[in-house]
């Protein structure tokens, strides 16, 4: 979830750093030395609140490899009933895009 939640925010922020990074980079921009330390700022609490994602997740995935026994075998539940198949690969191809993409090819 965190990891998802962290590419969510990447998406978004990602595009406004490299925005406020252009503005930084022109010619005197019409901005103020105050505007361009504000600016310079914003960028570096959105790299920050992007890097707590990582570094979050990265803490989390240790975490569970240092819970689960390296020679444990994991198991599915049986499902009961029928499986519809169709269904279940079009909720995966929804939720994972890029899988979709590559498969394509």
């Amino acid at each position: 979830m965190i990891g998802e939640w962290g590419r969510t925010a990447a998406e978004k922020l990602y595009p406004q750093i490299d925005a406020l990074q252009r503005k930084l980079e022109a010619p005197h921009g019409g901005m103020s030395q105050e505007a361009r330390q504000a600016v310079q700022q914003s960028i570096e609490v959105a790299e920050a609140w992007l890097a707590l994602y990582r570094e979050f997740h990265n803490k989390l995935l240790k975490l569970a490899a240092k819970q689960r026994p390296t020679d444990a075998v994991l198991q599915a539940r049986p499902v009961k009933g029928h499986i519809d198949h169709e269904a279940l690969s079009r909720e995966f191809m929804t939720r994972f895009p890029k899988i979709r993409a590559a498969l394509a090819k």
